[in-house]
């Protein structure tokens, strides 16, 4: 078990490594790209077999200067972006889970012989009531719950108590 843990955390670590890494050339990115769109501008414009002239060259750092806050926030704008996506796959991921049936629960009779490792919560000699107005009362010897019967329990204990204020 100590070995899984372990072997977890170092999968952990080599993943947060990574991030790191792609963090730091996205910040590198934001840096260069206003400079480095001016200079491929400017080797562009040479290239095309123009000269470089004081006239040119001033107003078109003045508006690349005018461009360094867009094009420096253009790197963090793609990671908010790829964000955005793994969030509504995520939450499109839960909505589309099936709906819980709230109305229906069971308490099943125990044995020695159930494998409890399945059950969310194993009562023995307990005794339950919620109200004299409630469909929910279990008394016996043993009971075992699963997980889901549990939190039906709860949810629908909840909205009979919210009724009363709402």
């Amino acid at each position: 078990m100590a070995e899984m843990v372990k072997h977890a955390r170092v999968q952990e670590l080599i993943q947060l490594q990574k991030i790191a890494m792609i963090k730091v050339v996205n910040m590198m990115g934001g840096i260069s790209t206003p400079m480095v769109a001016s200079i491929t501008s400017f080797c562009t414009y040479v290239a095309l077999g123009n000269s470089l002239d004081p006239d040119v060259v001033f107003p078109a750092l003045a508006l690349f200067n005018m461009l360094r806050l867009p094009l420096s926030s253009f790197p963090q704008g793609v990671k908010c972006g790829a964000d955005l996506i793994v969030a509504m796959k995520r939450l499109r991921a839960l909505l589309l889970l099936p709906e819980l049936d709230l109305s229906t629960s069971h308490v099943d009779d125990a044995t020695e012989e159930d494998d409890n490792a399945s059950r969310g919560i194993v009562l023995k000699d307990a005794v339950f009531c919620w109200n004299e107005t409630s469909d929910f009362s279990a008394f016996g010897a043993a009971k075992s719950v699963s997980a889901s019967t549990v939190v039906t329990l709860l949810l629908s204990s909840f909205r009979r108590a919210w009724s009363r204020y709402i």
